[in-house]
């Protein structure tokens, strides 16, 4: 009953965006705000729903690839803060909430989200009001990557060419313009195929410059993890998300350099925490049951699948970047206090779930 409420409600949502959306075109609004900026992601969508709830899911996810940047953003937030309300109203209602550990949380949250709520409305409002600016600004960096570089609308492209487009437009923006190519360029190179090998290691990529593995891989996991997410819905069963899961890992092993794959892995938290969001409760709760199940594997490979497990809000890659260059500022500055640079630097990110805390990726 649950995931139907969430189903219903995000079904509704995204249609009343798509309303609007369709509105505001016909009005005469720029094309650019309200066309789709990219292609549906390759790859199957997984077997046909069999319960209402999944189906809804499904269309909404249809629905959402029609959005262009404003009702896109809108949908992210709206989605995520419908979720969160109903969560909350069916455990205030499950005999769960008869017990004071659970009232302790709710309290815990309240206060916590309550100060950060003052603090944003209070002295520091134009410094949240810059983070979220910067934040859109940096969606939108890697989310419209072909329009910003000029990349063909379809097709092969010339690799080196674009990468060094990509590192000319700024000094802040080219990592993250550098992460949307390599995840255009992997749309454009992988089949869709779930045996497919080499999109990073063969062909153009194999003459990457050094400085930019880290973020085509992050591209990488980005292109792989939104194709593969397509096959799940909240209602599907932990053997389905375990084998989509073993296939996003898979791919990811055999399509990164050495020492990489953890940059593409961590792709997967911000794919399900921003844009399958109903989704993250089942995704972290069986990912790190195959993280478990593989004991003695290398560091980069479980610090990257562990990072992906913690489904991570958008807010702590862009914190781990702040990490690594801290000069790298957007344009007209980010002046975040210092105690938030100091908990995004230590992985302090508690998402709605409480999730554990890890860094962002290195």
């Amino acid at each position: 009953m649950r995931e139907l409420a969430s189903s219903v409600i995000s079904y509704t949502l995204a249609n009343v965006l798509y309303t609007g959306q369709q509105v505001a075109k016909l009005s005469g609004v720029p094309e650019s705000l309200v066309n789709p900026k990219n292609p549906p992601a390759p790859g199957s969508n997984g077997e046909d729903p069999t319960t209402i709830s999944s189906y809804l899911y499904k269309k909404t996810k249809e629905t959402a690839q029609e959005f262009g940047d404003p009702a896109a953003v809108a949908f992210i937030a709206g989605d995520e803060y419908q979720s969160k309300a109903v969560d909350f109203v069916f455990d205030l209602l499950s005999p769960s909430s008869l017990s004071p550990g659970y009232w302790f949380k709710v309290v815990t949250r309240l206060a916590s989200q309550g100060a950060l709520a003052a603090d944003a409305l209070g002295p520091h409002q134009s410094l949240f009001a810059k983070q979220a600016q910067n934040t859109r600004y940096i969606f939108t960096l890697v989310r419209n990557n072909p329009e910003k570089l000029g990349i063909p609308k379809s097709g092969v492209f010339d690799l080196a060419f674009f990468m060094d487009k990509a590192y000319g437009i700024g000094d802040f923006e080219n990592i993250w313009s550098v992460e949307g190519l390599g995840h255009v360029y992997s749309q454009r190179t992988w089949s869709g195929r779930e045996d497919a090998e080499g999109i990073l290691i063969e062909g153009q990529a194999a003459h990457m410059p050094e400085k930019s593995l880290t973020m085509m891989h992050a591209g990488l996991g980005l292109c792989l993890a939104e194709s593969l997410m397509k096959q799940l819905t909240p209602d599907s069963s932990v053997a389905e998300t375990e084998r989509v899961l073993k296939t996003f890992i898979k791919l990811c092993k055999n399509n990164s350099r050495q020492g990489y794959v953890g940059c593409a892995l961590e792709s997967l938290g911000l794919v399900t925490r921003c844009f399958n969001y109903p989704m993250g409760d089942l995704v972290q709760r069986v990912l790190l049951g195959v993280l478990l199940a593989r004991r003695g594997t290398s560091p980069l490979f479980l610090a990257g699948t562990y990072a992906a497990a913690a489904v991570l809000a958008v807010d702590c890659r862009r914190a781990g970047s702040a990490q690594r260059s801290r000069s790298q500022d957007p344009p007209g500055g980010n002046h975040l206090a210092d105690q938030h640079r100091e908990h995004a630097a230590a992985g302090d990110f508690r998402g709605p779930h409480q999730t554990p805390r890890v860094n962002g990726r290195e």
